[in-house]
């Protein structure tokens, strides 16, 4: 092959929090590839959030989803090849692999280089058939059952006993406690056609082992990574790499009685007093935590593009135990013409990797400036939900008037904790209800590194800073920017939609709602309602309700959180927008941002957005701030519904947003300005939007952080991390 940069395509840049692989194997080949590379992204929609990270793809194209047809597919895939002489293929996205795999032979005719199983051998094992090819090999997987009659499901599940995993396909992976929930789940995924899978939740230690298999099924590359944390979905989402032979074995045994070749990834759960592991999970294609594998010394995605160019490896790749990763998120600001000619023309070309993107992302520490606000943070985590904290640093640390920035977490797997150009320091909160234990806390972590604010991110938090406000300014001389408790109280859900705000003259429209305190009253307000509806717990939680069974899972779900109340609320159709605002200590409104939502995950984050102008909007939400007399930050989340075109407020939460880096982005940086407010600050002019805010799309992104075991230990035994200063 010439010396010329090798153009490598690679599919699965989607998924949202359930991430596929392909911007994570694109990290790990641009940082172990020796040579120079051209990366390809593959999609089906232009708002493949993972490709339009900076430094993630050159090109980015969109092809015909493969359930259309193959033959459009691969004619799809040789009009790009023509037009860019592809050297690679990464197939990392599984629905795409049946199409691929049949035309393997031709793609290598046409000078395309892929590694994929034999197509009888992906029939066998893709989708939800891998525990029966398994099992039929003589290898053990947890009690599972393929579902393709919902009208089974109920009798299935009994059979299995809770908590279940379902499975599908081309979905997350959801668990279940119940059989109205499984219902739920299972009639939501099976929209998407195919079967579902069933399998008990088998206690245990869990394993994840990713490997390569060349075309003799031989293997070339393997990382084991012990399962440190996963997240309520069964998701990984913290992995230490280990070195143990009786899962390694177990993983060389499915490899070859599968005859594989290419990537596969492998779960297993081995329980107490157990000798062997069952295998609990199987995707055909590298792992969304590749990046993991080039620092655990076994770079997969490069193991396997050796292995596609019939290049020299130097024999079987083996990782360094004792590497940590923590999943967090990546997010940037890509220019709407990219977005909008990939949607019109199918491709964009000329460097999309590194021209024209605007990073969300943060500053070297070594640029920072030495004096300055030194400002606190909390929410930094995104275990289970991204928290605000680590979009607000990231706003920080592009301020020019913020020096320090010092996060404040509630776990030790909190990952913005080990981001040191996010950080200066982490300190560990204790989890208490208790306004004097937290006071206590922060006294402490000032005392260790002063900071001159403090800004919350956490909705539960709130009451308990508002308690000490008085105090961290008189004892410690930390200022905030908080609103009262009654303020707090008159935007909480039961406040909202109690019904005293509907038909008044607001500027925008309060759904009808209901709220109900028993299983019987919901059941009562649906059939008044009609179907669909929405159950929303008072103080997070949503979902969706088409039916009874629906409307049990909801109330027990809610139940289950402690939750002695629901509101039941009319369904709005239309788009969703919301409006990020911040307000100063005379509930004036001094800067607001107002986005239409393009990707929402499956707990209804924001994972892609669009600024738009709705002045009216913004005033009139302005006008209800004053009302209830709101200082501080706030999010206002509204559908506009598609017949009337109407505003319809539907929660107001009392914290910056999830999206909040795309504010610094446009040339609002709400966190910095919230910092000044709060020491006291005259609130200046409103800042002018830069001039290209209404060519730039929010983008969000999964990505891998290394973990510094002397950080993990450092934070969990001594409750802070530092992050020095080169």
């Amino acid at each position: 092959m010439s010396s010329r940069e090798l153009r490598v395509a690679i599919t699965g840049f989607a998924g949202l929090d359930d991430p596929q692989s392909g911007a994570s194997v694109t990290r790990a080949l641009r940082a172990g590839w020796a040579g120079a590379l051209e990366i390809h992204a593959l999609g089906h929609d232009a708002v493949m959030t993972g490709a339009w990270m900076p430094d993630a793809a050159d090109h980015i194209h969109t092809l015909p989803p493969s359930a259309q047809g193959g033959e459009a597919f691969l004619d799809r895939v040789l009009q790009i090849h023509e037009s860019r002489r592809l050297d690679a293929l990464f197939a990392c996205h599984e629905p795409d692999l049946p199409v691929l795999a049949r035309h393997a032979d031709e793609l290598a005719r046409r000078g395309i280089r892929t590694l994929l199983p034999k197509p009888e051998r992906l029939a066998d094992v893709l989708g939800t058939k891998w525990p029966s090819a398994l099992r039929a090999a003589g290898f053990d997987t947890p009690p599972t059952l393929r579902v393709t009659d919902l009208r089974e499901l109920s009798v299935q599940c009994d059979l299995l006993g809770y908590p279940l995993l379902i499975r599908h396909e081309d979905l997350a992976t959801r668990v279940v406690h119940n059989a109205d929930e499984a219902r739920t789940v299972a009639g939501a995924m099976s929209v998407r056609g195919g079967a579902v899978l069933l399998q008990r939740s088998v206690a245990g230690e869990g394993f994840a082992v990713s490997l390569v298999a060349d075309h003799e099924s031989a293997c070339r590359g393997m990382v084991t990574l012990r399962k440190l944390a996963v997240n309520a979905d069964d998701r990984l989402v913290c992995g230490s790499a280990i070195d143990d032979p009786g899962i390694a074995k177990l993983a060389l045994e499915i490899v070859e009685a599968l005859a594989w070749r290419g990537p596969l990834e492998l779960e297993f759960v081995r329980s107490a007093g157990r000798k062997s592991a069952l295998c609990s999970g199987l995707r055909c294609c590298l792992p969304s935590w590749s990046m993991m594998t080039h620092w655990a010394g076994c770079n997969l995605p490069v193991v396997c593009l050796q292995e596609m160019l019939q290049r020299e490896s130097g024999g079987e790749g083996k990782a360094a135990p004792g590497t940590i990763f923590l999943q967090g998120i990546a997010e940037s600001a890509a220019p709407l013409d990219e977005v909008m000619t990939l949607q019109r023309h199918g491709s964009v070309n000329g460097g999309a990797g590194s021209r024209g993107r605007v990073s969300a992302g943060t500053s070297p520490v070594s640029e920072l400036p030495a004096g300055g606000l030194k400002v606190a943070v909390t929410g930094i985590g995104s275990f289970e939900a991204i928290n605000p904290g680590i979009g607000v640093a990231r706003c920080l640390r592009q301020s020019a008037r913020v020096s320090e920035v010092h996060g404040l977490g509630y776990g030790t797997l909190d990952s913005g904790a080990y981001q040191p150009g996010l950080l200066d320091t982490a300190h560990r909160l204790p989890v208490s209800e208790d306004p004097e234990v937290l006071f206590r806390c922060l006294a402490e972590a000032h005392r260790t590194r002063p900071f001159d604010v403090i800004l919350p991110c956490l909705d539960g938090e709130l009451p308990r800073f508002i308690e000490i406000e008085d105090r961290l300014a008189d004892d410690l001389g930390v200022a905030t920017l908080l609103p009262s408790r009654q303020a707090l109280e008159r935007r909480s859900k039961l406040g909202l939609f109690d019904g005293r705000r509907r038909n008044r003259p607001l500027g925008f429209e309060i759904p009808d709602s209901r709220i109900v305190e028993s299983e019987r009253d919901l059941l009562k307000s649906l059939r008044e309602f009609g179907y669909p509806v929405v159950v929303k717990g008072p103080i997070f939680g949503c979902m969706v309700v088409n039916g009874e069974s629906d409307a049990r899972a909801a109330w027990q779900r809610f139940k289950d959180q402690e939750d002695s109340k629901v509101i039941v609320q009319a369904m709005i159709h239309g788009d969703s927008f919301a409006l990020a605002a911040l307000c100063d200590r005379r509930h004036e409104l001094r800067s607001a941002v107002t986005v239409k939502k393009l990707a929402l995950c499956a707990r209804g984050s924001t994972w892609s957005a669009l600024q738009v102008h709705e002045p009216e909007l913004a005033e009139s939400f302005a006008a209800f701030l004053r009302e209830i007399e709101w200082t501080g930050p706030v999010e206002g989340e509204f559908i506009r519904d598609a017949l009337s075109e109407r505003f319809y407020l539907f929660e107001v939460n009392p914290r910056f947003t999830g999206w909040i880096s795309f504010t610094a982005a446009l040339g609002r940086n709400h966190p910095e300005l919230a910092a000044r407010l709060a020491i006291g600050e005259q609130a200046p002019p409103e800042e002018a939007l830069r001039g290209n805010a209404d060519s730039l799309v929010f983008m969000r992104s999964c990505e891998e952080i290394r973990v510094r075991p002397v950080a993990l230990a450092a934070l969990s035994n001594g409750g802070i991390v530092r992050h020095e200063r080169p």
